[in-house]
């Protein structure tokens, strides 16, 4: 009678601990289930179990997302023919530029229009556009087309084209000269600025005639441009010099001559 009792009570702890197994083993999987889609790796807060979620590019943001985008394209002028390339300034490529478009269409840019650009770029492996990515096209200010995480469309209308948006016609020239300081030799070379085709710089002439810059002094810089050929200089060209605005004292079309006034040497 004992061994048959003993025997049954066996039996139901054996079918309890079953049953307690299952239950545990459906829980397990309802937990797992219920990770969101949407997160990419950490803890849930209220069980404190771990996930890991493989994201794709327009999906991780946090992996690395791209928070504004710059690009240069070959501004409209007239005659020219429309750029289909571009290129990026970010020395690190998060992105690539897949194309290039112009509206209204032309073979070649004419006299009077606006041209628009349209640039389509695409997240690199690993990364994606955020929501509130920003841009710029030729360091202005873009606008946001399209934006699906993994593909970005930006766009940026240029001034209206006049008859100095010629090939050829240089309307603004920008050149570099070593600011006077006291007890520096005066510097006869003048750089062309960082993106300035078409033309050379010659030597500077310093106004007093110096051989060291003295504190308190007021020091003007001549220089004359000289245009390559085939270019020449629009009548109504401008100039900087050392991002300041320039005074231009003679414009023979060929020529250039730059006049720029430097604070006093310190």
């Amino acid at each position: 009678m004992r061994r048959k009792k003993s025997r049954a009570m066996s039996s139901a702890l054996l079918v309890l601990g079953c049953v307690v197994f299952v239950w545990l083993l459906v829980v397990s999987l309802m937990r797992m289930a219920a990770v969101p889609p949407a997160e990419v790796g950490g803890a849930h807060p209220a069980d404190g179990y771990q996930f890991t979620v493989v994201a794709t590019a327009h999906e991780a943001e946090a992996a690395g997302g791209i928070s504004s985008v710059a690009v240069n394209v070959t501004a409209p002028v007239i005659g020219a023919v429309p750029d289909s390339a571009g290129a990026a300034l970010d020395e690190i490529a998060y992105f690539t530029i897949a194309s290039v478009t112009w509206s209204p269409p032309a073979a070649a840019f004419r006299d009077s229009e606006r041209y628009t650009a349209k640039v389509t770029l695409e997240a690199n492996d690993g990364y994606g556009f955020g929501t509130d990515v920003t841009a710029e096209i030729n360091g202005q200010a873009a606008t946001v087309r399209s934006n699906n995480g993994a593909t970005l469309s930006i766009m940026y209308t240029f001034p209206k084209l006049t008859e100095e948006d010629v090939v050829g016609v240089i309307a603004n020239a920008a050149v570099n000269i070593t600011a006077p300081e006291s007890g520096r030799t005066p510097d006869p070379a003048a750089g062309v600025s960082e993106g300035q085709v078409g033309f050379t710089a010659g030597s500077v002439t310093w106004a007093p005639d110096i051989e060291e810059f003295r504190a308190g002094f007021r020091y003007i810089a001549l220089v004359t441009l000289t245009a390559n050929e085939g270019n020449t200089f629009s009548a109504h060209a401008r100039a900087t010099v050392n991002g300041e605005s320039a005074t231009i004292r003679e414009n023979t079309g060929e020529t250039l001559t730059l006049m720029h006034t430097f604070p006093a040497a310190g």
